[in-house]
């Protein structure tokens, strides 16, 4: 009795720490792929848009209102 219960202990422990790890490494690969995504979709939405500050040029500055 003592070694089937050794061998369930065993089994069980394999089981549950590749669970683990398949878990881990899903985790990992979503977040990669949702960073990517995002990164990607950032890019599209504000292209040919500068989001650094600029101070208005002397031409601006001089147009009459």
């Amino acid at each position: 009795m003592p070694l089937l219960r050794n061998f369930f202990r065993i089994l069980l422990f394999l089981w549950t720490s590749a669970f683990v790890l398949l878990g881990i490494m899903g985790a990992l690969a979503l977040e990669q792929a949702f960073d990517q995504s995002a990164d990607t979709l950032f890019e599209h939405l504000s292209r040919g848009v500068s989001l650094s500050y600029e101070a208005p040029s002397e031409e601006q500055s001089s147009i009459p209102l």
